[in-house]
């Protein structure tokens, strides 16, 4: 009777971690199909990163274009003859040096922009990888399943085979225990 108690109790035992190993399999599962979605938010970041820098290169080009621009007043200037020449080139002169602060402003913000979508990939990349790295680590825990739970026993043997001997041990202890 004790050793049928005793084989009731690891059968219970076993079929408790086989709900446990199940849960884990359907949670590394659950991880594995999210890869789409999480694919799909790296694209979207990956586009608005390449934009972001596409509209700086524009920002940037504009920005030299206007050096030349500034030579030439600078230039004009240094010949102007009349204060009221002056006056209109350095109104000319301001009026360049601040489109180009504002197009130096304007790629600063985009290459700020690319740099905050490239960190939210950076880190939706870590964050996947950790997810299934634990489910990972999970799926092989389950994979390297010892009898009792013990690392000194066995390895489980297959579901056929429990089931094998357990049969056997309970047809057994059946002989056994009624003559």
């Amino acid at each position: 009777m004790a050793l049928a108690a005793l084989l009731l109790f690891l059968v219970l035992r076993a079929e408790r971690r086989t709900g446990e190993d199940q849960a884990i399999i359907h949670q590394a599962t659950i991880a594995l199909a999210q890869g789409k979605a999480y694919r799909h938010r790296l694209a979207i970041l990956k586009d608005a990163a390449q934009r972001a820098q596409g509209r700086a290169t524009v920002a940037i080009a504009g920005d030299r274009a206007k050096d030349a621009e500034i030579r030439r007043l600078q230039l004009q200037l240094a010949t102007d003859t009349s204060s009221r020449d002056s006056l209109t080139s350095y109104r000319q002169l301001v009026d360049t040096l601040t489109g180009q602060r504002d197009s130096a402003r304007s790629a600063n913000a985009f290459l700020l922009l690319r740099v905050s979508a490239d960190s939210a990939r950076a880190e939706a990349a870590e964050a996947r990888a950790n997810t299934l790295e634990t489910h990972l680590r999970a799926v092989l825990t389950v994979a390297d399943c010892h009898v009792l739970g013990a690392k000194w026993l066995p390895r489980c043997p297959s579901r056929t085979a429990s089931a094998v001997m357990g049969l056997g041990t309970g047809v057994a202890a059946t002989l056994i225990l009624h003559p």
